[in-house]
């Protein structure tokens, strides 16, 4: 996992930034079919309210679930 680094985007707005590397075989996933088995969405209703804190961790699992529905296999 990359570290964590402020960024000046602004005179005076230096937000927080990760630097991410994508997947060229990954396949766009619909959200809806995942909300009930990732952990992180407390409330399938209001299941964007998570991603409104910004950066955060999830656990392997939720991972995983992600990755498969992206087409993806993880290494073990």
């Amino acid at each position: 996992m990359s570290e964590m680094y402020q960024a000046e985007q602004a005179p005076g707005f230096c937000p927080y930034r990760r630097d991410v590397r994508y997947v060229a075989n990954a396949i766009e996933a619909p959200i809806h079919p995942l909300l009930s088995r990732l952990s992180f969405i407390p409330d399938v209703q209001h299941w964007g309210m998570p991603f409104r804190r910004g950066a955060f961790a999830i656990s392997r699992e939720d991972f995983a679930v992600i990755a498969r529905a992206m087409g993806l296999c993880l290494n073990a």
